[in-house]
């Protein structure tokens, strides 16, 4: 066990909180539609079942999200609400796209949790862009 964690810690010490959050959505996303696919092995989903699929999946991660990091990890569900929304949002809906288009099943936990990454990355990112180019504007 004391290795599962030392491999945790050096795959994950240096992502941002973006990120991390990311990538545990992309891990429910990708574990929830991995099961789907195993169910139904020769389905293909059109965008638009895609797109229902992961605003779903999207939703029980962010739920999760709230859950255990602002509820247990008190940071506080109002304070990561809306950032962590829309982070969960993208990376549920890109990690069914992904793993609808490579049909592998046995891969969908880590897909989801590279597409978690990048996407909580970019949004970070993002979000850094936007809060330089408004520092010091006053909204009053």
């Amino acid at each position: 066990m004391g290795t599962l964690f030392a491999l945790a810690k050096a795959l994950f010490r240096n992502l941002n909180w973006c990120s991390l959050t990311g990538a545990l959505v992309g891990a429910i996303a990708g574990f929830f539609f991995s099961l789907f696919q195993l169910q139904n092995p020769s389905l293909v989903l059109i965008p638009s079942e895609i797109l229902i699929i992961g605003i779903l999946l999207g939703f029980v991660g962010w739920l999760f999200v709230l859950l255990v990091v602002g509820v247990w990890l008190h940071y506080g569900v109002r304070a990561i609400a809306l950032q962590t929304f829309f982070n969960s949002m993208l990376t549920a809906i890109f990690t069914v796209y992904f793993n609808n288009l490579i049909r592998m099943p046995a891969i969908a936990v880590i897909v989801g949790m590279i597409v978690g990454i990048i996407i909580g990355y970019l949004l970070c990112l993002l979000c850094r862009r936007y809060e330089h180019k408004h520092k010091g504007v006053s909204h009053g």
